[in-house]
């Protein structure tokens, strides 16, 4: 064999090794399979998040588009009345 293949051989061989001395370190196959899952769940996490925002959109183009809409949504969740309402609020 010529000097040259048996430089290019032995790389070969040393970054086969290397690669597999990688692959079961931990530092090596254990970090990619923990930085795997918190990829995972943080696309989890924005797929529940764009779900969120697509309904919030809706919402105010609900509340943007209609006035008893936007009566409803002042008197449920902010809880406003009317000048010549009265709220009478009871405990059970």
């Amino acid at each position: 064999m010529k000097r040259t293949w048996k430089l290019a051989l032995a790389a070969v061989a040393l970054a086969a090794a290397l690669a597999g001395l990688s692959a079961m370190d931990q530092q090596g196959l254990g970090r990619y399979r923990k930085r795997q899952a918190e990829i995972e769940a943080l696309q989890h996490k924005q797929r529940v998040l764009q779900s969120e925002n697509e309904s919030l959109r809706r919402e105010i183009a609900a509340l943007t588009g209609d006035t008893r809409a936007l009566e409803r949504a002042a008197r449920e969740d902010l809880g406003l009345v009317r000048s010549n309402e009265v709220i009478f609020t009871f405990e059970l």
